[in-house]
Parts: C-alpha cells; structure tokens; sequence
C-alpha cells in the first residue's frame, strides 16, 4: 500500500512540464484522476492506495507525453466542453472557451425560434452541433466536414452523448452546403494565416491539425467569403450566419457579411474581451 499523497508529491518531482507549480498540480490531479482513479479528495485525505506496477509505469508514460509537449488533452483522449465530456485526438481541434462563446451566441440568436434547422460547417470533434443538438432538442442538426477522421470522432461523440445531428462529408471551398431551408449556419473556420504561425506555440503547431487552423494563403478570409456565398441558397429569408473569426480580422469579416447582403452585422467580443464572432441576418436577394 502507499499513501496516496507520497504519490503524488513523488509524481510532481518526477514531472518537467514548463509550467507554473499551480498548473502542474492541476494536470497531475487530473491525470492521476482519469488514469489510475485516485481523486483530489484521496490526496488530500493522504488516503491508502495499492499502485499495481504496470499503472505507475501507465502513470509515467503519460507524465512523459505531457512533458514532451503533447497536449494534455490529447494524451488523456477527451476535452470539456460547455459541460460535457467530448472524446478529441490529433485528427481534430481541441475545443476552446472561446468556441464555446460561439455556441453560445448561436444559441442566443436561436431564442424565439420554434424547431429551427442549423448546420455547422466544418465541424472537427463535432462539439458545436452536438451541443447545440442537446441543447435544442427541438432543432434539426446537420454538420460537415472535409476531414473523414474529424467526421469520425465527431460521429462518435453524438453516439457516446447521444446526440443527434447528421454529418456530410463536404468541402466548403469547392462544393455547395449539403442541405437548404437552414435557419442558422455556425462556423469556426481556419482562419489563421500561413505567416502567423510562428507567432504560436509549439505545442500547437506539432500536435493539432493545421488542416483545421490554417488557410491555404495569406489570405484570412478565404473561408467567409464561401461559408457566406453559399449560404444565401442555404437560408430561408431571415435566416442568420455566426462564425468565430481570428481577433485582427474583425471589421473585414463583418464588412463581408455587408458585401453579400446580411444586416444586422455584429461583432461579438469573447470572454476575454477580444473580438471573436461576427454574425448577420440574411435580407435575401
């Protein structure tokens, strides 16, 4: 038997991360948590625990991933998400808080109405329209996206959550949206630029998938412009378009809203106080 704090004070001098004491506890805690079942609450009442050799040899190699660099995340195979649990790997983004204001500024602007049709257009781990399917139960739920891996962990999170919305392989760049008769279209496209990335971190750049973070050119707006042109067919009149954007872009995006007849154009500020959504209502042609 050990003393399930000695483990835990034994694990953090093993543990190299480049982080604050703080934030180290907090990731040991719920490493030690998910993989070998030992709570904050077993720690702090110095509980007695039997450590089977292959689980503390389990317990290192998932210190040394997460040391290395690999998101934490990724290495424990699953992300919260506007209070659920969501299963992510490396084919897919790691859902963020400020994607989770997107969801809920879309489901804001879906107050009033009665059993609306959406669709998220390129939808990764399928964390927005499966939230938005459970927290509509009335709405009809449609996602796409060109990745047949990302549409694969995003099936999987609507069976595991019990959720249900229909996916599409589809590319917005080069085909049209799948369905019609929507009354919201959601976003979080690329839109971080080629020459940016050496403004981001390496454990980013390593380990998610640059097909979901980056556009093709310098150009960052390169998927509004077709998530906007498309959506006019897609619409019914009235219907609304929400996307998340990168915070320098804020103003060209809202002015690309204009450009293909939305009004009401609006510039979201996220969490943190940064421009991050742009939405519209489309007036028809």
């Amino acid at each position: 038997m050990m003393n399930s704090k000695t483990l835990f004070t034994d694990l953090m001098h093993r543990f190299s991360l480049q982080e604050t004491e703080d934030e180290k506890k907090a990731i040991l805690y719920r490493i030690l948590d998910k993989v070998a079942g030992i709570s904050a609450t077993h720690i702090a009442a110095e509980k007695s625990i039997s450590i089977a050799p292959p689980l503390l040899s389990q317990l290192q190699r998932t210190l040394d991933r997460v040391s290395a660099g690999e998101p934490l995340q990724y290495v424990l195979g699953e992300c919260e998400f506007y209070g659920r649990t969501f299963r992510v790997n490396s084919d897919v983004l790691i859902p963020r808080p400020e994607t989770e204001d997107l969801t809920r500024t879309a489901l804001e602007l879906l107050d009033g109405m009665s059993s609306p049709r959406l669709l998220d257009v390129g939808c990764g781990s399928g964390c927005i329209a499966i939230t938005m399917a459970l927290e509509r139960p009335d709405a009809s739920v449609c996602a796409t996206d060109v990745s047949l891996r990302a549409l694969e962990v995003a099936r999987d999170n609507a069976s595991i959550l019990a959720a249900t919305v229909d996916f599409h392989r589809s590319n917005i760049l080069t085909e049209p949206l799948p369905v019609s008769g929507l009354n919201l279209i959601v976003s979080n496209p690329p839109y971080i630029t080629p020459d940016e990335a050496t403004e981001m971190s390496a454990t980013v750049l390593e380990h998610e998938p640059h097909l979901a973070l980056f556009t093709d050119s310098s150009d960052p707006l390169q998927y509004y412009r077709p998530i906007l042109s498309h959506s006019r067919n897609a619409l019914t009149p009235g219907g609304k378009v929400v996307v998340e954007i990168n915070t320098r872009y804020g103003d060209a995006v809202a002015n690309l809203f204009r450009e293909y007849r939305f009004s009401d154009v609006t510039i979201v500020n996220d969490s943190s106080g940064k421009q991050r959504i742009v939405h519209g209502t489309f007036i028809g042609e």
